[in-house]
């Protein structure tokens, strides 16, 4: 018993999360954006609830100008 029922639930799991993405408009070109730079949103930070983890930050042509 206990093992259908892990396997029912490890079979279900995917499916589940599968159904529920969000369709991403990727901009044109992003690929080639250049990173700029990484960093971490620490739970101290006043919007770690909102944007907390790992930040990338990667800017298009006309933006990497910009930094560089």
């Amino acid at each position: 018993m206990r093992i259908s029922l892990s396997l029912l639930l490890f079979l279900g799991v995917p499916a589940a999360w599968a159904a529920d993405d969000p369709q991403v408009d990727y901009p044109t070109g992003f690929r080639n954006w250049k990173h700029i730079k990484s960093g971490v949103i620490l739970k101290d930070h006043g919007d770690f609830g909102l944007i907390g983890g790992f930040r990338h930050v990667y800017a298009n042509p006309k933006a990497a100008q910009g930094y560089t």
